[in-house]
């Protein structure tokens, strides 16, 4: 497997390096699960990610606990 593709929690493999690594702005957001990823996936939305990608870093976000989600969208987007 390639450096610029990587399996998701799905085990499906993906080229992550085609899209944008979008910054979010996370501070002030509520915290709560939903509004992390709503924030996350605007931000997204707005750098030109496809909706496929969007989809995808939005399943491995939801795959995992609190802690998995905040790592995934730390990993996914350029987080402030």
């Amino acid at each position: 497997m390639k450096a610029d593709r990587k399996l998701t929690s799905k085990g499906e493999d993906y080229n992550w390096s085609k899209q944008p690594r979008p910054e979010v702005t996370l501070v002030g957001v509520d915290g709560n699960a939903y509004a992390l990823m709503g924030a996350a996936t605007g931000g997204m939305r707005e750098a030109g990610c496809t909706s496929e990608h969007i989809d995808r870093v939005m399943d491995e976000a939801m795959s995992g606990d609190y802690d998995a989600l905040i790592r995934t969208l730390a990993y996914y987007c350029e987080v402030n």
